[in-house]
C-alpha cells in the first residue's frame, strides 16, 4: 500500500465533476448581465460621441457640395441676361407686396430656387446665440438628419413666404439643436442659401413644447409672412415631446423674398399676356338661347402656378407637410433594421467565439483577447449603427 498517495478530494461546487448548484447559475446570470451592461454603456457612448464622428464627416461633404452648388447657380445667372430683372424674380416683401429686387441687399446675381431632391444641401443655418452653424438638407428622413438639419418637404424654402420648417437632432449626430431651449425673443437665426442669398430671422416667441405628433407646427398659417420653424425632441435625451422655436424674417436685413415654390403639375405654361373673353351659344327647340361667357387671363412669363390640392387654399394656408408624421415617429419603426442588427450581432458572436477558441488552444487568454479585440469593436460599431435605426429619427 502506498501511503504517500494523497487522498482524493471531492470536486469544488460548480466544477464538471459535481452537480452544478444554484451558485453556478447565479454566477453565470450575473456575468451575462455584466456583459449586457457594458454593451449598453458602449451604445450610449456611441450615441453621444460616435455619431458625432459620422455627423462631422457629413458636414464636411455638405460644405463642398454647398460651395459647388452656389458657384453653379451663380454661373447660370451670369449667362442669363434677365436674371436680375424684377420681372424674372417676382420678389415679394414680408407683407406679400411685390417689390423691386433692389429693395434688399445682396440681390445681384439672384437665382430663383431650384427644386431640391431629397438629401440635397440647400442652406447654412447659423444660430449665433448658441454658437451653431449647420448645413441643412432637403428631407427629414433619418438619413437626412444624420447629415445636419432637415427641411420638411412641402413647406416653403428659406426666404419664401410661409413657414419654412426644419428638424434636427438634439442629443445625437452632433446635436445641432442641443441648446434650442436657450433661444429667446429677438435672437437671430441667419440662413445662407445655395441661391447666394442671406436671410435673417428673429425669434418671435419663446420656445414651446408640444406633443410628439403635433405636426401642425410645420404648417403655414399666414401666407403673407416669411417665418422659420425649428423642431427637435424634448426633453434632452428623450423623444417624449417636441420643442419648437419660431422666427420671423427681418426683410430690412434679408435678400429677395419670394412666393413659395409650387409644383408645376397644376400649372399652365403661357405665352405673352392676353386677356379676353369668348362666348358660346346653344339653342334648344322651344327655349331661349343662352350664351355662356368664359374669361381667360394669363400673365407674361414662364409658368403660372395655380393652387392645387398639395398647396392648400387661401383660407387655411398650406396643409400639413407631407412628411410631418416624421415628428411622431417612435421607437422600433424601421423593421428592416432588425435583420441587420441580428446579422451583425451573429458576426460579432463569431468573432468572440474565435477569440475564445484561440485562447483555449494556446492557453494564452491575452492572445485571444488581442486578436479578437479590433474586429470585435469594428463589428460592434455596425451593430450600434443599426440599433440606432430603431430609435426616433430626430432624437
Amino acid at each position: 500500500m502506498n501511503y504517500l498517495t494523497e487522498p482524493e478530494t471531492p470536486n469544488e461546487p460548480g466544477t464538471s465533476g459535481s452537480r452544478r448548484d444554484w451558485r453556478f447559475w447565479v454566477g453565470g446570470f450575473g456575468r451575462i448581465l455584466l456583459v449586457i451592461g457594458v454593451l449598453m454603456f458602449g451604445f450610449v457612448a456611441y450615441q453621444l460621441w460616435g455619431t458625432g464622428i459620422e455627423y462631422r464627416q457629413h458636414q464636411s461633404t455638405l460644405a463642398k457640395e454647398f460651395a459647388e452648388r452656389q458657384a453653379e447657380l451663380l454661373g447660370s445667372n451670369e449667362t442669363s441676361p434677365d436674371s436680375t430683372s424684377p420681372d424674372s424674380t417676382d420678389p415679394a416683401d414680408a407683407t406679400g407686396t411685390l417689390v423691386s429686387p433692389t429693395t434688399f441687399p445682396g440681390t445681384k446675381n439672384k437665382k430663383r430656387w431650384p427644386k431640391p431632391a431629397p438629401g440635397d444641401v440647400i442652406a447654412i443655418i447659423a444660430i449665433p446665440k448658441v454658437h451653431k452653424r449647420v448645413y441643412a438638407v432637403a428631407g427629414v428622413d433619418s438619413n437626412d438628419l444624420k447629415q445636419g438639419l432637415g427641411h420638411y418637404p412641402k413647406t416653403p424654402l428659406p426666404g419664401q413666404l410661409g413657414n419654412s420648417a426644419f428638424a434636427g437632432h438634439r442629443t445625437t449626430f452632433g446635436a445641432p439643436l442641443f441648446d434650442i431651449d436657450k433661444l429667446s425673443i429677438g435672437d437671430e437665426i441667419v440662413v445662407d442659401t445655395i441661391t447666394n442669398q442671406r436671410y435673417v430671422y428673429l425669434v418671435s416667441s419663446s420656445p414651446r413644447v408640444v406633443a410628439a405628433n403635433a405636426g401642425s407646427v410645420v404648417e403655414t398659417t399666414n401666407r403673407t409672412v416669411a417665418t422659420l420653424t425649428l423642431t427637435s425632441c424634448h426633453p434632452k435625451y428623450s423623444a417624449k415631446e417636441r420643442i419648437v422655436v419660431v422666427a420671423t424674417l427681418d426683410p430690412s436685413r434679408s435678400g429677395v423674398v419670394e412666393p413659395p415654390f409650387v409644383d408645376p403639375a397644376p400649372s399652365t405654361t403661357v405665352a405673352p399676356a392676353t386677356t379676353g373673353s369668348s362666348g358660346t351659344s346653344t339653342s334648344v327647340a322651344g327655349s331661349s338661347t343662352t350664351t355662356v361667357a368664359t374669361t381667360t387671363t394669363t400673365t407674361v412669363g414662364d409658368t403660372v402656378p395655380t393652387v392645387g390640392p398639395d398647396a392648400g387654399n387661401p383660407s387655411d394656408g398650406f396643409p400639413l407637410a407631407e412628411d410631418a408624421p416624421q415628428l411622431s415617429r417612435g421607437w422600433m419603426t424601421d423593421s428592416a433594421a432588425w435583420w441587420h442588427v441580428i446579422g451583425w450581432g451573429l458576426l460579432n458572436a463569431g468573432v468572440v467565439a474565435a477569440g475564445w477558441l484561440l485562447a483555449r488552444r494556446t492557453r494564452r487568454w491575452w492572445l485571444g483577447l488581442a486578436v479578437a479585440a479590433a474586429p470585435f469593436l469594428l463589428v460592434l460599431y455596425f451593430v450600434y449603427q443599426n440599433v440606432n435605426r430603431l430609435l426616433p429619427a430626430d432624437l
